[in-house]
């Protein structure tokens, strides 16, 4: 009996010991919690906040993109910033698959891990930063303020494979649902989530079958609106007639493109869904009774929307074994212009290189000094270091 009693004491401290030493080498689960740099860098969350505000007031629609990107991100190997990483020679990664080719605002969430590492160096991980400004952005626009948990690591690695989990634009609800389910969303989450289309827009060739040759029968889609199919059929190039290829854009939601609210439910009961998803909560009886909810009751939305993506931004945290903080640096060039776009259609000054200041994603700058030329214009690289999120660190 004292034999046994002191084995089973001995295998305790034993699974204690254990417990411990996995906790010590980082193997335990990693823990969130709000206000996690409220000691480490406590100005973090306004950092981020001035940034998104600055980037808002130029474009509206970054709320949009910015809700895209956290979802594409967190849907496939969780809330890990992998989605930023860039790719190399040996490695296609998550930005580059076909499902993230149009994910924008990379240089925003460079920008600001450049200011947050200036003031807390290797403290804010990007994975949070984009948590942040998600939520700052979803404000901005009119949407519900709600808390974000911090603490997240950054992910280590980055494939272009793990982005076909995520759900197409042309997918049924039960495809859908089965791509949610298997993250450990409910079907509450996929209605509350695609409320995220009531800002941003999306280009024609999400949506171009629908409008042009809807299941191969040459016209479009009877479920779509026949003024909304005429529109978009002024929009949009059709593939048929072999000329121009434009990929315009169309706004998701034709009510209130630029605006966090219900409104995108109600156009979706209206026959205006943009993407064969959206018709589709409608047309099936598992998710068309919370398109009817959320449109009259646009409260219930606001509220279903922060558990929803609250709840994705817990998925698959990353632990000091698979996660890391980025803190590489990279070599950039710009001249303090908001967007690559910007840069791109100014003339640079060679006077002025000494006061580069770097605002863009480095995928889109040179890594060494050279002659480069941006469209008409052309620069001399200069090397500057920087703490950047997209750069290939696997």
């Amino acid at each position: 009996m004292t034999g046994s009693l002191k084995g089973g004491c001995l295998r305790s401290c034993l699974e204690v010991l254990l417990v411990l030493l996995l906790s010590h080498h980082g193997c335990a689960a990693a823990a969130t919690r709000v206000g996690y740099y409220q000691s480490s860098c406590p100005s973090a969350e306004d950092i981020v906040k001035q940034a998104v505000e600055a980037r808002f007031a130029m474009n509206r629609t970054i709320t949009g993109g910015l809700l895209r990107m956290f979802f594409h991100d967190c849907f496939v190997t969780g809330c890990d910033a992998s989605l930023l990483i860039d790719s190399t020679p040996g490695n296609e990664a998550e930005k580059d698959a076909p499902p993230n080719l149009t994910v924008r605002e990379f240089e925003l969430i460079d920008n600001i891990k450049t200011r947050l590492e200036a003031v807390c160096p290797g403290v804010v991980s990007c994975a949070d930063i984009i948590a942040l400004a998600v939520r700052d952005a979803v404000v901005l626009a009119g949407g519900p303020k709600y808390a974000v948990k911090t603490g997240r690591l950054d992910g280590k690695l980055s494939r272009s494979a793990d982005a076909n989990i995520l759900p197409s634009p042309a997918s049924t609800v039960q495809q859908a649902m089965a791509a949610f389910a298997s993250q450990g969303l409910s079907l509450t989450d996929l209605v509350a989530l695609m409320g995220s289309h009531t800002t941003g827009f999306a280009h024609c060739s999400f949506f171009r079958d629908r409008v042009f040759n809807f299941e191969g029968n040459g016209t479009s889609d009877p479920k779509m609106d026949t003024d909304l199919a005429e529109h978009l059929r002024s929009v949009c190039s059709d593939p048929a007639d072999g000329g121009s290829t434009k990929d315009a854009s169309v706004a998701l939601d034709q009510g209130t493109r630029d605006a966090f609210d219900a409104s995108y439910f109600a156009q979706v009961r209206n026959g205006h869904g943009i993407l064969q998803i959206d018709n589709a909560l409608l047309a099936d009886a598992r998710t068309s009774a919370l398109v009817d909810r959320f449109s009259s009751n646009p409260s219930a939305f606001f509220q279903a929307f922060v558990q929803s993506i609250t709840t994705m931004g817990d998925l698959h945290i990353k632990t000091e074994a698979d996660g890391e903080l980025v803190t590489q640096t990279a070599d950039s060039t710009t001249e303090g212009f908001s967007s690559y776009t910007q840069f791109r259609a100014s003339r640079v000054s060679a006077a002025l290189l000494p006061t580069i200041y770097t605002n863009l994603s480095s995928r889109h700058i040179p890594r060494k000094e050279k002659l480069v030329s941006y469209g008409k214009h052309e620069v001399i690289a200069h090397k500057q270091a920087v703490i950047s999120c997209t750069q290939s660190y696997m």
